[in-house]
């Protein structure tokens, strides 16, 4: 382009090209923008020309629509993404002297707009710059505009939907979520933060939410932000910055929570800002603004005022189990005063009046704490400081006798640390590494299996209300049916419903990908709020992007029905979703780890449970699967009349068919790879049993054993569903490997198996540390077996343990004592320190009752043995006074009281109990037979009649049923029962002594003579298909006339 004429074709060709960007509409504006890129990579002109048409044609764009549209203040986003285009493209762009001005009038516009009401108007100007900026070469663009965007009143302008929408969709085209999370970190929070004022410094934090959260999804990533705010944080505290303190904690902890998975990572979240904050409020505020802490004594009788402080009233799992546990003491007519307090953290959204009306119609009352502060129209700007300083003096001014908290928001950890209360509870809803100043007691409806600390829990059951299921099954079946059409004709959908965070837990993506490969007709729905950007990534590595639906927020009752497996989340579990999912599914279909036993290898468990269920869909359907258990009284419950279930027990029976009578079962549910090698060992010296192993890669370990050990493909479902075939189930899934064996060994001290039992222990090595929980393990085991030399030598481990010391160990000693003769005096045997002020439970019950058994042994009188139950009968009368019982402990005072003669009390308290819904349908059946054990007719009669008998029962209860009808004489019944339970389970009949004990116990123990014996053989010789199970029960049945034989003998099974 030397030559003159080419120049001049050139200069044309400019010309041409800045007469069509001047007859451009503003809507075009990105066009020759577009064209200038591609001319970029593919023109044919030098470096130098393409810069010279670049310029000119930028500066066309300049002259003819950026100066124009800045001039009135009202860019187009056209402007905005063609602005971004040039940012992005690295064009250069020459200055003029009319960028000053122009630039000059909108800065000084947008730092003359004081009136919040008109921050909208700054935002126009604020982007105005922005595409200043751009078309004046600045690189810090970007920057620049996000750092005025948060000087905006986010009260005035994030209400506006209208513009919210359009904003979110721009602020995405022009950022990523990397360099808007590093503008943040390197400009917003560094820099010139700690000089502006406090509001400014609020709208930094209040534009994270909208920006972060809503244009980017809830993205691991944005926790990088939390050191630079935990910076902030402690500085403020430095400082003695007390609103901004308490504005900031709102902050740090829903964005480290909602990215938190682990208990360690609470733990952590606790020991950075919680307890830091709590030393704050206790050592600066509380003295700075003279708070007073609440003077009255701890209320120990009578009606108490009990408040519940909850951060937001809406719908989830949390407010669903307040309204149910609220719903719960209502019925059991309880005469506390309880009032919700509702701090309406509206930072993340208000109240919903939904649940706030089923609140108050329980007729409970409701405080809004927002509602009490004066400066509640500045939207999020309000004092949280005096928020929560005029919160607590409504709560003290209501004397609230016991105030029950959550955890990580401000005004917990100020209501704590501030003593608003006699006495104050946290209730965890599974962060059980919460710990401020000023709990006095900690109480959750969780299980252990969270916890990894040794805080003290008091734990409770609580299920979700009935009112949370009321729509239409139907209804739902219809609707979830159009979004099942969705998913591959067939398939198998797996799924789980929460947070998308929580599909990060670790190991959690790879067990789903190891379950889905090894099922090919299977799909994954996602459902939940959250980003996808560290998900996608790796279902791309296993190769499941196309198998893996995100369904975004759905509603969990309609997606009960869609998904077939509910696959719960792990570390951080799925919440009520996943109870719900069960309810509407008859307990069938869910697999979290919750339900499992919970050892180290807990994650085979949870893929062969989840496989198992995905054959049993491909195999049955769903609606089948859905059939295998049935919900009793609140409770799981298998379903005799299941088609899955009964298949499954005929191939049990015939397995058990193939063997010798007197053969003992012993069924492994995992493999037995983690197992300790002393067990193999064991397992492969039980000459008298029969192994049923599950897993193909413990073949080789039994293939020695011949025909005394057979392989079934099947997992804890089935295992389950199997219960008869077994006379022994291991599970080899948990697995702490001494523990383990240590339990087999009790579980084959009987008869058959005990001399194998006895010799191992005398071969192998069992040494223990003094800290070692097993160690008890194996003195029962040692106690079991009969072996009471080596229990001697092994209790030197325990020598130390004094009356105030280890229930386990002391019962241990006092055991042996008995054994040797020793006299032991009752405190010593039961000392009530044991019990007082803490939860029955099983663990502490076990001990005592075999301690009664020995006693028992000593005693063999009816008198003796109620003289025992009586000591510990008479303590836990006085722990159920104190509301100390659970439902373990509940259940066993019924049948002392029962035991020991003292009927008609036992009738009070089941009364009181049923009333409050705490004694379930099948527990009147089996309260009714202990009347009829120990003499009471009337009251069996009562609380059979109680019983619902025509819905789906237990083999047990219907058992119990019959007995109680024969004790009635009523032995038309009888017999319907017991036909009923021939029908619904023939097993029970062959593989357990059960019907033979029962019918033993009525024709020996109350006082039938074998005249009644011969009614009743004759009664049922009558009916038609009595021939069907003769020969399993009658002729099974010893006949002992040494009645008192039989009467101690129901002593000990009855406990």
């Amino acid at each position: 382009m030397g030559n003159p004429a080419a120049q001049t074709d050139f200069e044309k060709h400019n010309r041409y090209l800045e007469n069509i960007c001047r007859e451009l509409s503003a809507g075009a504006v990105q066009a020759p923008i577009s064209w200038m890129l591609y001319e970029k990579e593919h023109s044919l002109l030098t470096r130098r020309e393409t810069e010279q048409v670049q310029q000119r044609i930028l500066a066309v764009l300049r002259e003819n629509y950026i100066y124009p549209a800045a001039q009135s203040g009202a860019i187009s986003h056209e402007l905005i993404r063609a602005a971004d285009l040039v940012f992005r493209s690295g064009f250069k762009v020459l200055k003029n002297s009319s960028d000053g001005v122009c630039y000059k009038k909108a800065s000084e516009a947008f730092s003359a707009i004081k009136d919040d009401k008109q921050h909208y108007s700054r935002l126009n100007l604020a982007f105005c710059m922005f595409v200043l900026d751009v078309f004046r070469g600045s690189r810090d663009a970007k920057a620049d505009l996000l750092e005025r965007i948060c000087t905006l009143n986010t009260n005035t302008f994030l209400p506006g939907q209208q513009y919210l929408n359009g904003f979110l969709e721009l602020m995405r085209s022009l950022f990523t979520k990397e360099s808007i999370l590093d503008i943040f970190i390197n400009r917003i929070f560094k820099g010139r933060f700690w000089n502006s004022d406090l509001n400014s410094k609020k709208s930094c934090f209040l534009w994270v939410f909208p920006i972060f959260w809503t244009c980017f999804g809830i993205e691991r990533e944005f926790k990088a932000v939390y050191p630079v705010w935990l910076d902030i944080f402690r500085k403020a505290m430095q400082k003695n910055m007390t609103e901004l303190v308490f504005f900031m904690h709102l902050h740090l902890s829903h964005v480290y929570m909602n990215l938190a998975h682990t208990q360690g990572e609470f733990r952590q979240f606790n020991e950075e800002v919680e307890k830091p904050f709590s030393r704050y409020i206790l050592n600066n505020v509380i003295p700075e603004y003279g708070i007073k802490p609440c003077a009255r004594e701890k209320k120990t009788d009578g009606a108490k005022r009990i408040g519940f402080v909850f951060d937001r009233i809406v719908g989830s799992s949390p407010v669903k189990l307040l309204y149910s546990l609220l719903e719960k003491l209502k019925k059991e007519g309880s005469k506390d005063e309880y009032t919700v307090y509702d701090y309406e953290c509206i930072e993340k959204s208000p109240s919903d009046q939904k649940y706030i009306m089923m609140i108050t119609m329980l007729g409970v009352k409701y405080v809004s704490a927002h509602s009490l502060i004066p400066d509640r129209s500045t939207g999020s700007y309000y004092s949280r400081f005096e928020k929560c300083r005029i919160f607590r003096e409504r709560i003290m001014n209501d004397g609230i006798d016991q105030l029950i908290m959550c955890n990580n928001r401000e005004i917990f950890n100020f209501l704590f640390a501030c003593r608003t209360a006699p006495e104050q509870v946290y209730w965890c809803h599974g962060n059980f590494e919460y710990d401020v100043d000023g709990i006095d007691r900690r109480i959750t409806h969780i299980g252990t299996n969270m916890q990894e600390n040794e805080l003290e829990f008091e734990r409770f059951p609580l299920k979700q209300s009935d009112i949370f299921f009321a729509e239409e099954q139907q209804a739902l079946k219809k609707r979830s049916a159009e979004i099942r059409k969705k998913f591959p004709e067939g398939a198998v959908v797996f799924g789980s419903i929460g947070r998308l965070i929580k599909l990060e837990g670790e190991g959690y993506l790879e067990t789903v990908a190891e379950i889905m490969l090894a099922c090919p007709d299977s799909v994954y729905a996602a459902c939940g709020d959250g980003g996808t950007d560290n998900i996608l990534p790796k279902l791309k590595e296993y190769g499941l992007e196309n198998r893996f639906f995100f369904e975004g927020r759905v509603e969990p009752q309609v997606y009960a029905y869609v998904v077939d497996v509910y696959l719960s989340t792990f570390p951080s579990p799925s919440g009520e979703a996943f109870n719900e999912y069960e309810k509407l599914n008859n307990g069938a279909g869910g697999v979290a780890l919750r339900d499992l036993s919970g050892g180290r290898v807990h994650i085979e468990e949870y893929k062969a449970k989840a496989l198992e269920y995905y054959r049993l869909h491909k195999k049955y359907g769903r609606e089948a699967v859905r059939q295998i258990y049935c919900i009793n009284g609140g409770n799981r419950a298998l379903n005799g009349a299941s088609v899955i279930v009964k298949s499954i027990r005929a191939s049990a029976a015939e397995l058990r068919g193939k063997y010798p009578a007197g053969a003992v079962f012993i069924g492994l549910n995992g493999s037995i790879k983690h197992a300790d090698e002393r067990l193999k060992s064991f397992l492969r010296q039980l000459e008298n049993a029969v192994i049923v192993y599950t897993d193909n890669a413990d073949g080789e370990l039994f293939a020695p054993l011949g025909e005394r050990a057979v392989h079934r493909q099947f997992g804890s479902v089935s295992a389950y569903i199997r219960g008869h075939l077994y006379n022994i189930y291991m599970v080899h899934y948990s697995a702490e490997p001494q523990a383990q064996l240590i339990k087999l060994l009790q579980a084959c001290c009987v008869p058959v198996l005990l001399p194998y039992v006895r010799k191992f222990i005398s071969e192998a090595d069992f040494s223990f540390g003094k800290a070692e929980q097993h160690s008890y393990e194996y003195c029962f085991t040692l106690m079991f077996a009969g072996l009471y030399d080596e229990l001697k030598e092994i209790l030197h481990l325990h020598r130390d343990v004094s009356a105030t010391g280890d229930i386990e160990a002391l019962f241990l000693r006092n055991y042996l004592r008995l054994s040797e003769g020793a006299e032991i005096a009752e405190e010593e045997f039961l000392p009530g320190s044991f019990m007082t002020g803490k939860n029955i439970t099983v663990q502490k019950l076990r001990p005592l009752l075999m301690l009664m058994f020995k006693y028992l042994e000593r005693d063999k009188t009816p008198e003796g043995d109620r003289r025992v139950v009586g000591l510990l009968r008479d303590m836990m009368l006085m722990e159920h006074a104190a509301g100390n019982l659970d439902p373990t402990g509940l259940d066993f005072l019924i049948r002392a009281l029962i035991h020991g003669g003292r009927a008609e009390e036992a009738a009070e308290i089941l009364a009181r109990e049923t009333a409050a819904g705490n004694i379930k349908n099948e527990q009147y059946i089996l309260y009714s037979a202990l009347f009829v054990l120990y003499g009471d007719l009337s009251e069996a009669r009562q609380f059979m009649e109680k019983a619902d008998t025509d819905c789906v029962l237990s083999p047990l209860s219907l058992l119990q049923a019959a007995f109680v009808k024969v004790f009635l004489a009523d032995f038309e019944s009888a017999h319907a029962f017991m036909g009923r339970l021939y029908e619904e389970d023939k097993d029970i009949f062959s593989n357990t002594n059960l019907p033979s004990l029962y019918f033993l116990l009525a024709l020996v123990s109350g006082g039938l003579r074998y005249g009644d014996a011969e009614r009743l053989r004759d009664s049922f010789a009558r009916q038609d298909n009595f021939y069907t199970y003769r020969e399993h029960l009658w002729d099974r049945i010893p006949v002992a006339e040494n009645a008192f034989q039989a009467h101690y003998f129901t002593g000990i099974y009855d406990t």
